[in-house]
């Protein structure tokens, strides 16, 4: 009844310059359990022209609206910006891999209105990820936690930069994997632990992260699971495990790059090195 709602809205309000409107996102996805708490509306809507997006609705578009006591978020895009990510980075705060994926395949993305597009976005076979870009997601939201006032709101933060990391490890250990959805992220990161790829440790943030995500609860004490975290993909960049090896001086460059800087993140950082010039 609410999604019908806004759909109704969106199509009076964008009228003419409206193609589609895609769901993306947990609210959109059969595969989790009955129990999986759902609360935010991501919602992505394709036109015809960005210039025709009133102006409060394109400059307030990253943030999260309340509709029906949900959390509602709308996006805009167009066809053409799909089909080059020069374009879709101008006009989109999201990753463009992640972003062309989940609209491409309708295991990720359901169709809400209007014409399917996604015979009209490119291929994904040989797309290239950023992969910095794509995991300085997953410590924008450990950032956001570490700053949430809070703790209900840095738990949740908390679970999102983990299932963004996890996503990462995906792409990054397999260039061919294609999928958004949380369960087919969780069965890659199992098979990538099996396979020895990565560690036992991933593939407890992650289930931990799951568990909240059915309970509102984690089994290990919040705090010392963020920090074990964030030290831990802080070792892994520094031991060249990932998709760059950075040393102390290249990581702290790192996470002052995106989103305008990790402060948080930064200080923890630093806090290591310190730790190891005194020990």
């Amino acid at each position: 009844m609410v999604l019908r709602k806004i759909i109704s809205q969106l199509k009076d309000k964008y009228s003419d310059n409206l193609i589609a409107i895609y769901g993306v996102g947990s609210c959109f996805d059969d595969t989790l359990p009955s129990n999986w708490i759902k609360n935010d509306l991501d919602l992505i809507l394709i036109v015809k022209s960005i210039d025709k997006i009133p102006r409060k609705d394109w400059y307030t578009r990253s943030k999260t609206k309340k509709f029906s006591g949900q959390n509602l978020f709308t996006g805009f895009n167009t066809i053409e910006s799909y089909n080059s990510k020069a374009d879709f980075n101008k006009i989109s705060v999201a990753n463009y891999e992640w972003s062309l994926i989940c609209l491409k395949y309708p295991t990720n993305s359901r169709l809400l209105y209007g014409e399917d597009i996604r015979n009209q976005i490119p291929d994904t076979i040989t797309l290239n990820f950023d992969y910095g870009d794509i995991l300085a997601r997953g410590f924008y939201h450990l950032e956001k936690s570490l700053q949430a006032k809070k703790t209900s709101s840095a738990k949740k933060k908390y679970s999102k930069g983990v299932f963004k990391i996890a996503f990462y490890l995906c792409v990054f250990f397999v260039n061919s994997f294609r999928y958004t959805s949380l369960m087919k992220i969780g069965s890659k990161i199992q098979q990538l632990n099996k396979q020895g790829k990565i560690d036992t440790e991933i593939l407890e943030f992650f289930e931990e992260a799951m568990i909240y995500r059915t309970t509102r609860q984690y089994k290990t004490d919040f705090s010392t699971l963020r920090e074990k975290i964030i030290y831990f993909m802080f070792s892994l960049l520094e031991k060249g495990k990932l998709h760059k090896k950075m040393n102390h001086s290249e990581l702290v460059k790192y996470l002052s790059t995106y989103f305008g800087g990790f402060p948080y993140l930064i200080r923890k950082a630093k806090d290591i090195s310190l730790s190891k010039t005194l020990s």
